[in-house]
């Protein structure tokens, strides 16, 4: 790969990574952070470099596998960060490409795992004397899509919806959030959504934690095969909603269309 294609992302992890170091160091000496301030610090401002560096190279590896013309790299787009894929495939009905041109996809793509990992940093989500040490470069690497989706979450959520500190469980929590509808739970990537008190032991923090990893292990076919059987249940799922009168329109739960 050339390097004037991937230096807009090296360059885009760099500022991620600062940005977050010195918005944890803000945050932190304001919150009295005490001695294990720098510890936070450091952590956040690598795992920020960590994850656009992974997800970088992971998509760099898939470019080289597969070659850079228009099909591949949107059917990338659609595998790794999901969003960019659906705007590109209708970009190409008109027979253009946007932001799954290998400059812009490369830098996208790197962004997102600076970002994902500046948020575990912050979160102090992964427990390093266990899992972390896979989970954290599946959620940038394999598991792209849904924690694109995670990172929106974030973003959404947290300036009002009461991020919980439940330690390093791997995931992170919110007790409010996004959601189809109130009082069901949402998961999408490695951050659970309107979770209310449901914590760590709790049988929807189990069954959420499932997805997580699902995610992490299954990847983009999780995503898509998530995404294929929503459409094909949406109707089954409506009509049955409606003959119970229990459920209205159908029922919502983190994603999935129940028939009720």
């Amino acid at each position: 790969m050339e390097m004037d294609t991937v230096a807009p992302a090296l360059v885009a992890t760099g500022v991620v990574a600062g940005a977050a170091a010195i918005i944890q160091a803000i945050f932190g000496a304001i919150r009295k952070g005490g001695p294990k301030l720098g510890l936070a610090v450091v952590e956040t401002a690598l795992l920020s470099l960590l994850g656009g560096l992974l997800a970088l190279g992971f998509l760099v590896s898939m470019l080289s596998l597969l070659g850079t013309s228009g099909t591949y790299t949107v059917l990338l787009g659609w595998a790794f960060l999901f969003w960019f894929g659906i705007i590109d495939t209708f970009a190409a009905m008109a027979g253009e490409r946007s932001v799954t041109e290998p400059v812009v996809l490369l830098a996208g793509v790197a962004t997102v795992g600076a970002l994902v990992g500046a948020c575990d940093g912050v979160g102090r989500v992964h427990n390093w004397k266990g899992l972390g040490w896979l989970s954290f470069p599946l959620d940038v690497t394999w598991g792209l899509a849904a924690t694109t989706n995670g990172l929106l979450f974030h973003l959404v959520n947290f300036a009002w919806a009461n991020r919980q500190a439940d330690g390093r469980t791997g995931a992170h929590r919110y007790r409010s959030g996004f959601r189809f509808k109130g009082g069901f739970a949402m998961t999408q990537g490695s951050v659970m959504s309107n979770m209310d008190g449901s914590g760590p032991g709790s049988g929807l923090f189990r069954h959420e934690n499932t997805h997580v990893w699902q995610n992490r292990i299954f990847g983009p076919l999780f995503v898509l095969t998530y995404l294929g059987w929503m459409v094909v249940m949406f109707l089954p799922a409506l009509i049955a909603g409606l003959a119970s009168k229990r459920a209205g329109v159908g029922q919502a739960h983190h994603g999935h269309l129940l028939l009720q």
